[in-house]
């Protein structure tokens, strides 16, 4: 509830070099002078200072040496006063700070608190909240971009822009209907401008599926026939070696995984097991195991031994990816090719084929850029930069866009501007959906719930 005052641990729990205990509310400059021994009183400090001092418990006894950070309502991250107690990284110290905290009258904050408040605040939109969490788990440097376009404002700024563009469209409606004699503007005005608010969320629209990759990377399962090289080729992407590797056909049973990133974009490798002949139980279910993870994958990275000619085996893996995006590896070069690259077509069809040497670390390069121009190959934009990246952003604009779409057609088939208002209406609140003007209690709680409890 707003007006409380709330406290958390805002670092991840653990060793490390600092532990911030952070206090937003009324009471948070109060609730530290407690519990705080320095030359100058927090209470006695204007905005943004940092204080030298130890916090000490209610015997007297120092607990730590600590840094104080002030900040005063209303230019903080929550618009309250905020303090933050910096202590030295451990989770014994911290979590005995935030004790005392909580002893002297704060209350444990809720996850992602912090930034509701400062989105009730009005320092943020919900967008930008939103952007709050995907920055703070953006696993590359692709997805930290995105994410802070979206922080910096970015999308909101947008959004605002069609949102103002469709008011003036409703004073126009509302102003045909009230005052149909003095209006200016003529049907094919009106069909303009709301064709051009058309144009620009079309474009944001088109935006979400590179945007979801940037974000969340992709998934490239590695396939292939037993022995042909699948682990040794993950262990040099993954520039480690994760899988055991052996002569042995069928050492993987199991698949694992590990992630890389390519030019800013993550890619999480799936290593499975060779597809062959099914033979006994453990062989049945490691081929289930390969048929679930080949369900997931964005884009697969077909192994192939080119120093042997294709087989039945390197048939049935065709089989399992015919219908996705492929990277056709052609292994062991180093030990002098024999498969030809019209026969790699012939099973496999469309794909990159590159010659590569996992053993001697080769053509790994030229590897890793095609997995990459195939993952994003068919999520191109050709905008402004600018990346839908959330599904529910990206479920307002289609509101808004079939909202407007029927709002064109009832203009062209010539029915009341009454009707035209509703759906206009109904666009304009899908946009404000997006910065959290419209957004139901219930919906906002789940949002925020996704936060960790110190942000």
């Amino acid at each position: 509830m707003r007006g409380d005052t709330i406290a958390a641990i805002s670092t991840p729990l653990g060793i490390g070099g600092i532990g911030i205990v952070r206090i937003s509310g009324p009471q948070a400059v109060g609730i530290v002078e407690g519990i705080f021994r320095g030359k100058v009183r927090p209470g006695k400090v204007r905005h943004r200072r940092m204080l030298y001092g130890h916090i000490v418990d209610g015997r007297g006894e120092e607990v730590d040496e600590v840094l104080v950070s002030v900040m005063r309502a209303p230019h903080t991250y929550t618009t309250e006063d905020v303090v933050e107690i910096n202590c030295h990284g451990g989770m014994a110290v911290t979590r005995k700070v935030l004790r005392l905290v909580l002893e002297r009258g704060a209350r444990m904050a809720q996850p992602g608190e912090f930034t509701m408040r400062a989105f009730l605040g009005g320092r943020i939109d919900l967008a930008q909240a939103e952007a709050v969490a995907d920055i703070v788990r953006a696993g590359s440097e692709r997805a930290r971009r995105a994410a802070y376009a979206q922080l910096s404002g970015a999308l909101s700024r947008r959004v605002e822009g069609l949102r103002l563009r469709l008011l003036k469209a409703v004073a126009h409606i509302e102003a045909t209907i009230d005052f149909p004699e003095g209006v200016e503007l003529s049907d094919d005005e009106v069909r303009g401008r709301l064709e051009g608010v058309l144009e620009v969320i079309e474009s944001l629209r088109a935006s979400y599926r590179r945007g979801r990759v940037e974000k969340e990377g992709v998934r490239a399962v590695i396939v292939g026939k037993p022995n042909v090289g699948k682990s040794s080729l993950m262990n040099a992407l993954l520039e480690e070696e994760r899988a055991i590797v052996s002569e042995v056909p069928g050492t993987t049973r199991d698949f694992l995984d590990g992630t890389i990133e390519i030019e800013g974009l993550q890619v999480h490798l799936v290593d499975t097991a060779g597809v062959g002949e099914v033979r006994d139980e453990i062989e049945r279910q490691a081929r289930m195991r390969i048929e679930r993870q080949a369900a997931l994958a964005d884009v697969f990275l077909v192994v192939l031994d080119g120093s042997e000619p294709l087989s039945s085996q390197d048939e049935e893996v065709a089989r399992l990816v015919r219908e996705g995006k492929k990277v056709i590896a052609v292994n062991k070069r180093d030990k002098g090719r024999v498969v030809a690259d019209e026969d790699v077509r012939g099973i496999l069809g469309k794909g990159p084929i590159l010659e590569v040497s996992a053993l001697a670390g080769s053509g790994l390069d030229d590897l890793r850029s095609a997995i990459l121009e195939v993952a994003l190959g068919d999520a191109i934009w050709e905008g402004d930069g600018l990346l839908i990246t959330k599904e529910r952003h990206k479920a307002a604009l289609d509101r808004a866009s079939e909202a407007l779409c029927r709002t064109l057609e009832a203009l062209e088939e010539g029915w009341p501007y009454e009707v035209l208002r509703v759906e206009v209406q109904e666009a304009l609140e899908a946009l404000e959906d997006i910065l959290g003007r419209t957004t139901p209690e219930d919906v906002l709680g789940r949002i925020f719930s996704e936060f960790c409890v110190g942000k």
